[in-house]
């Protein structure tokens, strides 16, 4: 017997690489965060030295903040190593 019906394609799973929530206060953001945040598995087992896991969860703007204060590091860094030579080596 033969089936006449054309072969539906399963669609391809497409896991988003991230999410992006707004909205006006009030609306319950946080509370989504921290409740993702509370039953997120760790991929570790690591744990501080008080038992915590080393779990970390940032407010967007705090964690902006982070990486801005980490990347003046670097360039401080990378200032009083190099000083301020703009010379790139192309030797090697």
């Amino acid at each position: 017997e033969k089936n006449d019906k054309p072969q539906k394609k399963k669609a391809k799973l497409q896991i988003p690489r991230g999410l992006y929530i707004h909205g006006p206060v009030g609306t319950g953001k946080t509370m989504l965060m921290d409740a993702f945040y509370a039953n997120a598995p760790t991929t570790t087992t690591a744990t501080t030295e008080d038992g915590k896991s080393k779990k970390k969860r940032y407010h967007f703007h705090a964690f902006l903040a982070q990486v801005h204060q980490r990347i003046h590091q670097l360039k401080q860094q990378d200032l009083k190593q190099h000083g301020r030579n703009f010379a790139i080596d192309t030797s090697t």
